[in-house]
């Protein structure tokens, strides 16, 4: 991206008011503490925001407001997963080498805070074809919700892709 494109983007965003998941490095909301939103250093050249139209951007740096912003979080179930597990997909703010920036991670009831990743993405939509795929495999809760409606267009599973082991079954 040229320096002229970062400046339009950067524009595009500099009237955006961050109200939602307000707060400076750890937030916790009704017992979620969502670190995987924290700030973090970014290689040169890696540095990369999702758009409110669901693109990636390139961009310098990551402002400071954008990291704790809720549209960060493109998928997420917190109730009816069995062992009351957190599952949350989320943008990383950098593209790896493998072209991915989006992580898919759960949390336990023993500590909230500390998020396991267990699946990466290329694309919002790969991301939450995953998140749906996952949360349909370890749901408990009514049969009738255990998937995404059907025009959402999300293939359960994605190509390729196989459920991770449930923490509980690690854990025995």
């Amino acid at each position: 991206m040229t320096v002229a494109q970062n400046r339009r983007a950067a524009m595009r965003l500099e009237h955006v008011i961050p109200e939602s998941f307000i707060g400076i490095g750890v937030i916790e909301m009704a017992g979620r503490v969502f670190t995987f939103l924290d700030p973090k250093a970014i290689a040169p050249g890696r540095a990369r925001m999702l758009m409110p139209d669901r693109t990636v951007t390139t961009v310098e740096h990551v402002p400071d407001w954008y990291w704790k912003r809720a549209e960060r979080v493109v998928g997420f179930a917190d109730l009816m997963l069995r062992g009351d597990v957190y599952l949350y997909t989320y943008f990383t703010c950098e593209e790896a080498d493998d072209g991915t920036m989006f992580e898919t991670a759960y949390a336990t009831p023993e500590d909230y805070s500390r998020w396991t990743v267990i699946a990466r993405a290329q694309t919002a939509h790969e991301a939450q074809e995953i998140q749906a795929t996952i949360r349909a495999a370890w749901w408990e809760g009514p049969e009738q919700h255990r998937y995404p409606p059907a025009d959402r267009g999300l293939r359960i599973p994605p190509p390729g892709f196989t459920v991770p082991t449930h923490p509980l079954d690690e854990t025995g």
